[in-house]
């Protein structure tokens, strides 16, 4: 049976920088109350980045400095649309670059490409569990009901 992810509209009353959204292999998604650094190692974690790898803002800010390795990210070369990642034991840091620079805002159709790769990415990977934050909501303020991917 083949992996799929779906992103569904999710109406929630706690604030969004506190919330995690949770991919577990059963194909479900849900919302949980943590903290995505907080969440356990056994966990694949995911954030958006621009391609020009800066991450000087948000929470990309912590993921920089925790997991390091930018010189890695930059040698795959990916572009916007697409999804860099570092492989940490058995834990896979998804880095999903919604845009350009990192002092532009992403579009719905460049979060919507790189959650599409990141669900293939997850698959090829046979990452069982995931936790990502409401991609593009945060700084970039988009809106996350607004986002289905099938």
């Amino acid at each position: 049976m083949e992996n799929v992810v779906s992103f569904h509209k999710h109406k929630g009353t706690v604030r969004e920088v506190q919330q995690t959204i949770v991919y577990q292999q059963s194909n479900t998604l849900g919302v949980v109350n943590i903290p995505l650094m907080s969440m356990p190692q056994n966990y694949s974690l995911g954030h958006c980045v621009a391609e020009d790898m800066r991450m000087s803002a948000g929470i990309a800010m912590h993921f920089k400095s925790i997991y390091k390795r930018v010189g890695n990210l930059m040698d795959q070369k990916q572009k916007v649309g697409s999804v860099a990642y570092l492989q940490e034991n058995n834990r896979f840091i998804y880095y999903l670059i919604t845009k350009e620079l990192s002092k532009h805002k992403p579009t719905y159709n460049s979060i919507t490409a790189a959650i599409t790769k990141l669900r293939d990415l997850i698959v090829e990977h046979g990452v069982k569990k995931l936790a990502i934050p409401r991609i593009g909501c945060g700084l970039d303020k988009l809106d996350w009901s607004r986002y289905q991917v099938m």
